[in-house]
């Protein structure tokens, strides 16, 4: 049990300490019998530490406690607990000797040593095992629950709460979520997004196919994936005043209104009005936080419509009418899925090159948490050698793309 620094005890021990000194009293010699050290010892504010670690949480080290006492008290508690069977890789406040950690850190900072719980118990205690990133990582091991007959994980996607895990550590990592899953983890999936411009990306795929075809005729049997991309850009694109371009405007935009089509012009559309569905809602939720699921479907997919007309996301909307909507605010036709991980077989080469040159491996004495930490440098060092590669693969990977918007 800590001590709280905002509880009634903190602050009236540490005033009661700061009395003391004044007055002439050194903390050092304070013996068992002075109602301070008996107020200290006794509370029930720190149950489990010692009088002295109490102290010193205060920010008060009693000096006479030296540091290989501190020192193998923490190493004490630490060997016990794992003797019987206890783990590093829970919660870190809820290790049985996590205030004698902060303990010692504390005493440790006031001889001028800086030094993080972790770099306390690898480097100076030399519990290797003990890994933050280690800990973080622990999720990842569930992807295999994700596995199809085929064993692929895609399905792991459906799990909000998982897909945001992943992203989250992927982020964390400085390493796209897709190497995450199949260079980190070395499971496999059968498809992949990536973010880039939708407008220029499409405008190189159909440029790519006019060099090919000579013209646009027939474009919807030829390439359907192609056609409803660019459909999709159609119904969900507009210059941001509501204006929406037809597929032959596109064409004009794009440079290529000298190949042949047989594209209709968009019909005129009726502009559409939510005002009183916003003024409902607004009047409804006022200063309370609006989800979209507590939003009627039909009125939701004509705020969404609203949105895209205006080219703006769905919460900026909101806050146009001064909503407070909740929601995960990302770009429009922001995402592009591709059938496979490209350099996937070399990308795995190098990674288990790197591997071996590092040396780290189980059989060499070196712990799990090591080894999984040496894993994560290779394949963040594999990443920046393939980046560019792995980049520059997107204009000329024309098959099997499926551009998808995001605007929630």
């Amino acid at each position: 049990m800590e001590i709280d620094k905002n509880s009634t005890f903190y602050i009236n021990a540490r005033k009661r300490i700061q009395e003391y000194i004044a007055n002439g009293g050194d903390i050092d010699r304070l013996d068992s019998k002075h109602p301070l050290y008996k107020y200290i010892k006794n509370h029930k504010q720190g149950k489990g530490l010692t009088v002295d670690e109490k102290f010193a949480l205060l920010g008060y080290t009693r000096n006479y406690q030296r540091e290989s006492t501190i020192r193998q008290n923490l190493i004490n508690k630490i060997d016990a607990y794992l003797e019987a069977g206890g783990s590093f890789h829970i919660r870190r406040k809820n290790l049985p000797f996590f205030n004698h950690l902060r303990v010692y850190a504390y005493y440790l900072k006031e001889q001028g040593i800086e030094m993080s719980h972790e770099q306390i118990m690898r480097e100076d205690l030399g519990y290797k095992q003990y890994s933050d990133l280690y800990f973080r990582s622990l999720g990842i091991n569930h992807l295999a629950k994700f596995r199809d007959s085929e064993g692929f994980v895609d399905r792991y996607r459906d799990n909000r709460q998982f897909r945001l895990y992943i992203s989250d550590l992927s982020i964390t990592l400085g390493i796209p979520y897709y190497l995450t899953v199949t260079l980190l983890v070395d499971e496999k999936l059968r498809d992949y997004e990536v973010s880039l411009d939708k407008v220029a990306y499409t405008r190189q795929l159909l440029a790519n196919y006019a060099y090919e075809h000579g013209s646009f005729v027939g474009i919807r049997s030829k390439n359907i994936k192609l056609y409803d991309a660019f459909n999709y850009l159609v119904s969900h694109f507009s210059d941001g005043t509501e204006q929406r371009f037809s597929k032959p405007e596109w064409l004009e935009i794009f440079g290529l209104s000298d190949y042949d089509h047989k594209f209709n012009e968009v019909q005129a559309q009726k502009e559409i009005d939510i005002e009183a569905i916003m003024q409902r809602l607004k009047q409804e939720y006022g200063d309370r936080q609006l989800l979209s699921k507590n939003i009627h479907s039909n009125d939701y997919s004509k705020i969404l419509k609203k949105a895209i007309s205006l080219n703006i996301s769905i919460e900026d909307l909101f806050k146009m009418y001064e909503i407070n909507y909740e929601g995960t605010p990302r770009p429009r036709l922001s995402a592009v899925k591709l059938n496979h991980v490209p350099y996937l077989k070399e990308m795995k080469s190098l990674r288990d090159a790197l591997m071996e040159g590092y040396g780290v491996k189980l059989s060499a004495g070196f712990t799990k948490e090591e080894v999984f930490e040496a894993k994560v440098m290779a394949v963040k060092k594999v990443y920046e050698e393939f980046k560019d590669r792995l980049e520059n693969y997107l204009p000329i990977c024309l098959t099997d793309v499926n551009i998808k918007g995001t605007t929630k």
